[in-house]
């Protein structure tokens, strides 16, 4: 897309690019190299996309940004210090985004159901929002791929609805987040 831009008298003399899955510095690095080789962009910084809202809002400012979206992202910056965690979902610790909440979702299901875990009403609603009628159902179709376990991500409405309607396990999946 942004080579789509760059076209003869339209070539940008400077490119900011905030994308995702640029979470460390070597792959900042990687990709302004990608930009820079194409010999069409002129100056090129590259961040993390959590970057552009920080930009967006705070200018040259001290700032914290934080996105919750399938997962959980966030950068702090004063000066030329920055803070940032890796956002890499469960392997970065990640407790924040829509991952997180319907795999543990999932979690409080199944062991509402088998008794290791305190009632919730996730225990129907979590497989039923898939379609199955129990939660060893669900976690039989999630290990045999037959429904994608990038779907549990769905399920963080289901938490949230379930927090506010008084669920304690739902609420505290959601105080946890």
């Amino acid at each position: 897309a942004l080579l789509q831009l760059a076209r003869p008298g339209c070539r940008p003399s400077s490119t900011w690019v905030g994308a995702s899955e640029v979470d460390f510095p070597d792959q900042e690095v990687s990709l302004t190299s990608a930009l820079l080789d194409t010999g069409v962009f002129g100056r090129v910084e590259v961040h993390n996309d959590i970057h552009a809202l920080l930009a967006g809002g705070q200018g040259s400012d001290p700032g914290v940004a934080v996105v919750l979206g399938a997962g959980m992202n966030a950068v702090g910056v004063c000066g030329q210090r920055e803070v940032r965690f890796a956002a890499l979902g469960q392997f970065s610790g990640d407790r924040g985004g829509g991952g997180y909440l319907g795999l543990e979702a999932l979690i409080a299901a199944c062991r509402a159901a088998d008794g290791r875990g305190e009632p919730t009403r996730l225990q129907a609603l979590v497989p039923a929002y898939f379609g199955q009628s129990t939660t060893d159902e669900l976690s039989l179709a999630l290990a045999d791929e037959t429904i994608s376990s990038s779907r549990l991500l769905e399920l963080a409405q289901v938490v949230f609805a379930e927090a506010r309607a008084g669920d304690l396990v739902s609420r505290q999946i959601v105080e946890r987040q």
